[in-house]
């Protein structure tokens, strides 16, 4: 899960795809993908509240390392650059 703390704006914004667990919001991941995140017509993945995204997702460059590396992790091929 991603964990979205509870002032970032997108718990307002999107509160209908978040979990609050313990006092902590979170974005699930079932099967290993972000409930943000929608099937492209090529068979990829982008998300869906990019613009909106929370904080914690904001750190990761768009096509980065870390954004390379998570999306491996889940089994998604990196951005094209």
């Amino acid at each position: 899960m991603v964990e979205v703390d509870a002032g970032d704006p997108f718990v307002q914004k999107h509160r209908t795809v978040l979990v609050l667990e313990e006092g902590r919001w979170t974005l699930p991941r079932p099967g290993g993908l972000c409930v943000c995140l929608e099937r492209l017509s090529n068979g990829d993945y982008a998300c869906d509240r990019y613009a909106d995204r929370p904080e914690s997702c904001r750190e990761f460059e768009f096509g980065g390392e870390n954004c390379a590396d998570a999306r491996k992790r889940v089994g998604l091929l990196p951005l094209p650059n």
